[in-house]
C-alpha cells in the first residue's frame, strides 16, 4: 500500500506527500527483488506519465546503488547487471521511460513497430 500510495503522489506531482512516503518506502524494501520491483515500476511509470520522469529518475538513481543499510537486511542475491542496463539509462536521462524508443532497439536489437 505504502508503495502505492508513493507513486501516486509522485504522478501528483506532491512533493511533501512523496517525501514523507519516501521515508516508509525505504523500510518496505527487504531484498534485491523488492529493490528491483521498485525500480522497474518508477520506470514504467515515468514511460506511462511523463510529467513524473524527472522525479523518478532521482529516485532510480538511489535505487540502482542502493545504500549499505538497505544491502545489509537483504537476503538474497543483487540482480544480474544485464537486467539493470536499460535502467541504468533511465537513471542516466538517456530514456524516458517505458516505451522509449532507443531502449527498444539496444535491447530487442529491432525498430520498434509505431515509432
Amino acid at each position: 500500500m505504502t508503495w502505492g500510495l508513493f507513486y501516486k503522489a509522485l504522478v501528483d506531482r506532491d512533493k511533501p506527500q512523496t517525501m514523507e512516503l519516501w521515508g516508509k518506502v525505504q523500510k518496505t524494501i527487504d531484498s534485491y527483488d523488492d529493490l528491483f520491483d521498485f525500480i522497474k515500476v518508477l520506470y514504467y511509470l515515468a514511460g506511462f506519465c511523463p510529467e513524473a520522469a524527472d522525479e523518478a529518475v532521482s529516485y532510480v538513481g538511489v535505487a540502482l546503488n542502493p545504500p549499505q543499510e538497505w544491502t545489509e537486511r537483504f537476503k538474497d542475491v543483487p540482480v544480474a547487471e544485464k537486467y539493470l542496463t536499460i535502467y541504468q539509462r533511465f537513471a542516466d536521462g538517456k530514456s524516458r521511460g517505458l516505451g522509449d524508443p532507443d531502449d527498444f532497439r539496444i535491447h530487442f536489437g529491432i525498430e520498434p513497430i509505431n515509432e
